[in-house]
């Protein structure tokens, strides 16, 4: 997974993932944070969770499930934006 942080206070993050396997296959990602989520693409599954409701940056769990053919590949991308303390 290559994470590119951009500049500001989003973090702007984009995994690759590949089907190596000569079948079609659903890919399952979950990935727990710690911040508001902006942006999601493909468009993902977003709770939130309720350990940390009360710090300035809410916890969220994404997932996504994403079907890939044979030897392809797929990304994800996701926007969150998270509060810090000067």
């Amino acid at each position: 997974m290559r994470e590119r942080p951009s500049v500001g206070g989003d973090a702007l993050l984009h995994p690759e993932r590949g089907n190596f396997k000569n079948k079609d296959v659903t890919l399952t990602i979950n990935r727990d944070l710690s911040g508001e989520v902006v942006k999601t693409s493909p468009a993902a599954r977003v709770d939130q969770v309720a350990k940390g409701l009360r710090k300035a940056n809410p916890r969220s769990l994404l997932r996504w499930e994403i079907p890939i053919k044979a030897r392809d590949k797929a990304e994800v991308e996701y926007v969150y934006r998270v509060y810090v303390r000067d």
